[in-house]
């Protein structure tokens, strides 16, 4: 069997949502696509994730169809995707029978994990089997009641990496190295092992004589480590994730051993403790998941200060979808996150801006200037948080070599890493800039907005920063909306300002966040204007029956969950508005109406 007669017989041919992995999508999804591709599939069926009338998220894929002459080939396809981390389902068609993965589990030691089903060829098989996988079951959304069981999230690569990085930082602390120390040590290692799956790694040791034995195994020693830092230091000119010689935090030669064999050696027991970095390929990875995970280490060891916020990847590229909305991004755009972690909407920004160039690319490239010159012309952050600005810079660098080929880079020894740290991203608690911005984007969910706090007035004042129509988007704490001690402040705010969008994930904090973590929202704003009247707002409240499985690796929004809020009701500061547009409908709206005109006593005044 052919893969287009495979294709014929599961009705993708037909399907509008089929697309050949080589056609063009939408710039914030183009890299997972490309890096599909890279790793050998042919096509991919997509579901769509909001309203048609209102089209604010890109297609996404559900099912990547290959093809291998080997089940060990079919393997190699399977573990790439799982660690890219974006599909649920992989069909691989071999010469004698079909193999349907999930792309949300992978074991390199049983072959069994994360295979679905293993079919025949014959017609009555496919449709008997595979019914779930035709595109009238994907349409129709019922893949996602048969198949529920296969797309948990527990096995998911990021997951699986969160609990390996936390298990060798909290190993490593408990063992008397400190935070900054650990955290220096691991992530210079994670460097280098990208470095390594990249390919890239390859020409520098040869051609600077270096023994690779003594960086990434047992054999590992302080000099060998630092021999290859010097290495790196001077074919880059960065030293990403400085780490102490000397003194009392300086790290010992054991301790590198056990570091280089974490990430390089086999499975890794330490007191009963497993690490088992042999799954992962960090060509693959997204460079988006490793700033999402770090911001999840940070955060949990940030908790005395209570300053680092944990965005998911997927509500912080929901909200540049927001913002692409109001005000669509375009090149030479300056973007700034004034709280910006570990970068992760810098770094899905920055790839925005590339992948836009890269449609009038005659070659399908970019030159390794201009990639560097979208970084330093379009990319600012502010971070009080050294390891989180180190891990930003490091993010915006890898994004980077994303578009960069491993022999081009060897070829072209003059290239040097642009010098983000302090440049572009800044250790700061202190938003001053000379810059006007036009996209400010950011997370300040571990702001409740009340009354007299400085807080409040950097969120007053932030319009400041703006180009002339320039846009805001931040995630806020929801309960801003809600507090009755704000209401002042929010009667003052949304008539200075002119907001687009507001878009209340209360329903979808606990599944968001995989934790007891406090309700956030998204709200895209600029400065009002006198002349010009303000639009409705656009109010969405993601209710979980509409989310696939009751999870969030892509957040779908559903017509139902759409209002629209009068700016002249916002103006009023009450809370009756949000509160009737995440619980209620135009229904509830004209009953409350009502009601205030028949009785207009209620029963704050009465007590």
């Amino acid at each position: 069997m052919q893969l287009e007669q495979l294709l014929d017989v599961l009705n993708y041919t037909q399907s509008p949502n089929y697309y050949n992995i080589s056609a063009r999508h939408d710039p914030s999804t183009e890299h997972i696509y490309r890096a599909a591709r890279k790793a050998g599939v042919k096509g991919t069926y997509v579901i769509h994730i909001s309203p048609s009338n209102n089209k604010i998220l890109p297609v996404r894929p559900v099912v990547y169809v290959a093809s291998a002459q080997t089940v060990e080939a079919a393997r190699i396809i399977h573990r790439k995707l799982w660690n890219l981390g974006t599909v649920p389902f992989l069909l691989v068609l071999l010469p004698n029978h079909i193999r349907v993965y999930t792309g949300f589990d992978y074991s390199p030691y049983n072959e069994n994990d994360g295979l679905i089903d293993l079919v025949g060829l014959n017609l009555t098989d496919i449709r008997g089997k595979l019914s779930y996988l035709f595109a009238q079951s994907i349409d129709s959304g019922s893949i996602w009641k048969s198949q529920a069981k296969h797309i948990v999230s527990e096995k998911r690569v990021n997951i699986h990496l969160l609990k390996n990085l936390k298990n060798l930082t909290e190993y490593l602390v408990n063992h008397g190295l400190s935070f900054y120390v650990t955290h220096s040590l691991i992530e210079k290692y994670l460097y280098i092992r990208c470095l390594s799956d990249r390919n890239i790694l390859f020409y520098l040791v040869s051609e600077n004589n270096i023994d690779l034995q003594n960086v990434v195994s047992n054999n590992a020693t302080i000099s060998g480590l630092n021999k290859l830092n010097e290495a790196l230091k001077k074919r880059f000119n960065r030293d990403i994730f400085p780490f102490p010689l000397q003194g009392s935090d300086a790290i010992t030669d054991e301790i590198v051993s056990l570091v280089a064999n974490a990430f390089f050696g086999n499975e890794l027991v330490l007191n009963q403790l497993h690490l088992d970095f042999t799954f992962y390929d960090f060509s693959y990875i997204r460079v988006e998941t490793i700033s999402s995970i770090y911001e999840q280490i940070l955060n949990a060891q940030d908790k005395k200060t209570n300053k680092i916020a944990y965005t998911p990847e997927p509500l912080a590229d929901y909200l540049l979808c927001e913002i692409n909305q109001s005000k669509p991004l375009y090149t030479r755009m300056k973007v700034l996150d004034p709280c910006c972690s570990c970068g992760i909407f810098l770094v899905l920004a920055y790839r925005r801006l590339v992948e836009m160039e890269l449609v009038h690319s005659s070659n399908g490239k970019l030159s390794f200037r201009r990639l560097s010159d979208i970084l330093i012309e379009s990319i600012y952050g502010f971070e009080q948080n050294r390891d989180a600005c180190y891990v930003a810079e490091f993010s915006l660098i890898l994004a980077m070599l994303d578009y960069v080929e491993p022999i081009e880079l060897h070829n072209h020894k003059d290239f040097k890493f642009p010098i983000l740290y302090n440049h572009q991203i800044f250790e700061s608690d202190l938003l001053q800039t000379k810059h006007k911005f036009d996209w400010i984007v950011g997370n300040y969910s571990k702001i409740k907005l009340k009354p007299k706090i400085k807080d409040q007035n950097l969120l007053s004042s932030i319009t400041e920063f703006l180009q002339p129509n320039g846009y805001v988007g931040l995630i806020i704490h929801a309960e801003s909306l809600f507090n009755h001690e704000s209401q002042e402040y929010r009667r003052q705010f949304f008539q200075e300002n002119e907001v687009a969008r507001i878009t209340n994930f209360t329903h979808l904090g606990n599944i968001l966040f995989n934790e007891s973590e406090a309700p956030v929202a998204t709200i895209v704003f600029t400065k009002a204007e006198v002349e010009r009247n303000k639009p409705e707002i656009i109010h969405f409240a993601p209710s979980v029956i509409n989310q696939i499985h009751n999870q969030t690796w892509m957040i779908t929004i559903n017509s139902n969950d759409t209002q629209l809020v009068s700016p002249d009701d916002a103006e009023t500061g009450e809370t009756k508005e949000w509160k009737l547009a995440l619980w209620g409908n135009y229904r509830d709206k004209r009953t409350v109406k009502r009601l205030n005109r028949v009785f207009s006593t209620n029963l704050g005044a009465v007590f």
